[in-house]
């Protein structure tokens, strides 16, 4: 690429940057593709960061590789398109769900839940339970709704979709700590 080239880019990433500059200390809540971001669920600025280092191995791509110049071009323009997703979704989200202060602070809790302090296998195992759980709770809450509309009675599926939210983050739990478990014993 020429100067000209890259100065575009890095202006055009100023101005990306600055379009969500206000968000930069929000944490995001999206589960990205290994080949974008090295890690989820972490700070708008550690994402700004990751995308600088793709526009910097865009910088010092030379003459003589220009074959990797696509491939890092594509790779910036997909987590530039991934984390301008994410953001505005959750800035969506917030907008139609604002959290009350005493709800963030429960939120909080239960982050610091003592699962959450166990060895991997061991909480690996309690997700599993957690999971039957759910799947149970779910269930017997379709039947109940079912029984509701065979007798002509409201419904009110606010507990269903609250429960099948919470198997979604289990299931999603799961495949991560899985997918740890398996890079540890790769790393053996």
């Amino acid at each position: 690429m020429n100067n000209i080239s890259i100065q575009r880019l890095k202006q055009s990433l100023q101005n990306f940057f600055e379009r969500y500059d206000t968000q930069k200390e929000e944490t995001i809540y999206a589960k990205f593709s290994e080949n974008l971001f090295t890690e989820n669920w972490r700070k708008t600025a550690f994402y700004f960061e990751q995308i600088e280092q793709t526009f910097s191995q865009i910088a010092q791509i030379k003459g003589e590789n220009l074959e990797a110049l696509p491939f890092y071009t594509q790779k910036l323009s997909a987590q530039c398109a991934a984390l301008s997703d994410a953001l505005t979704r959750q800035q969506q989200n917030a907008q139609l769900f604002p959290i009350k202060v005493k709800e963030e602070s429960k939120l909080a809790d239960k982050r610091h839940h003592p699962v959450h302090t166990l060895p991997p296998r061991e909480r690996l195992a309690k997700y599993y339970e957690y999971l039957a759980s759910f799947n149970e709770k779910i269930q017997c809450e379709q039947d109940d709704l079912s029984k509701a509309q065979r007798e002509g009675l409201p419904l009110n599926r606010q507990k269903l979709e609250q429960l099948e939210q919470r198997r979604a983050r289990c299931l999603e739990a799961i495949e991560m700590l899985e997918e740890y478990l398996v890079f540890l014993e790769k790393q053996k």
